[in-house]
């Protein structure tokens, strides 16, 4: 992926002096013109990027029925059959005999079916890779585009595998989504009546070019900017300021009904389970039930029900 030094996607006239290939990167529409995973980390704007597929002023596709199921609020099969009934019920059962073979040719399918948040699921990843296999064997998917979005590091064989055979959807069809440019920035601030290039210098001054590569973290600067017209040049004030805003936030394509506790209890959760990762090497923690061991994922369980002791 073409990024500079900080991070920053580079804009596409300098992809040509970097000796980098624009393959690399893709549109958001050309990515999602057929059935594909987008991955990304929280906060880089999987939601966000799934919303404006299924916007009709953003996208020039025009499906004949489309629906969004987020899997954070999905625990059985039946739930999501449910949940994606007005999709689901435009289709044919499952054919017993073999899909006729694809003649090269693309075309435009009429169903689009949007799976968001399969990392928040509660079930298991086999779980889900069998909910993907049912809907196969359920129903004549052959007209459906399926979009599917999902934290990389959740996104493991079992799921490629049941995605790949459920829906077709191959390595190939699997994008990571890009950080913001530097440029974005500029727009961002922009539109809020806020001088662009200032805030840009503002956020390589404070070092919070990590903060301002994802979508929901650059709104938290963008805030600080706009109340200040400036940023805290300690990354201790910044993260002081951030964090606690960041965990009351849950980006706005999310139900605020959902958002459990008091500012003051999601942040010492937070600071308990970032402990935890640091003191045992683990990248993050998995929100699924009966996780499978894993040396990169604390499992939720580890927690629930648990007591902290006292030296």
């Amino acid at each position: 992926m073409p990024v500079d030094e900080e991070g920053f996607l580079l804009d596409p006239e300098t992809w040509g002096f970097t000796g980098r290939g624009r393959s690399d990167v893709v549109p958001l529409s050309e990515a999602c013109a057929d059935s594909a995973v987008l991955l990304g980390e929280a906060g880089i704007g999987k939601s966000h990027a799934l919303t404006t597929v299924l916007d009709p002023s953003s996208s020039a596709v025009r499906w004949d029925a489309s629906g969004r199921v987020d899997l954070g609020q999905v625990s059985r099969f039946d739930d999501l059959v449910r949940k994606a009934r007005p999709v689901l019920d435009r289709l044919d059962p499952s054919p017993s005999a073999p899909a006729t073979p694809a003649t090269g040719i693309e075309q435009t399918k009429p169903f689009l079916l949007v799976l968001d948040g399969v990392d928040e699921c509660q079930a298991t990843a086999k779980e889900i890779a069998g909910w993907l296999t049912d809907l196969a064997a359920q129903y004549d998917c052959s007209p459906l585009q399926v979009l599917i979005a999902c934290r990389g590091m959740a996104y493991n064989d079992i799921l490629r595998q049941a995605a790949a055979d459920a829906f077709g959807i191959t390595d190939a069809h699997t994008y990571t989504l890009a950080p913001l440019r530097r440029s974005d920035l500029i727009t961002a601030a922009t539109a809020r009546d806020l001088d662009g290039d200032r805030f840009l210098q503002a956020v390589i001054d404070a070092d919070a070019q990590a903060l301002a590569r994802a979508p929901l973290t650059l709104q938290l600067l963008l805030d600080m900017f706009a109340a200040d017209q400036a940023l805290p040049t300690s990354r201790t004030a910044l993260y002081a300021f951030a964090l606690p805003h960041a965990l009351m936030s849950q980006g706005e394509d999310r139900d605020p009904d959902d958002l459990k506790g008091t500012q003051e209890q999601r942040f010492a959760t937070a600071a308990r389970l970032a402990c935890y990762c640091l003191l045992t090497g683990a990248a993050s923690v998995s929100t699924r039930r009966r996780q499978t061991p894993d040396a990169n994922l604390l499992s939720i369980d580890t927690f629930i029900g648990a007591e902290e002791g006292t030296p």
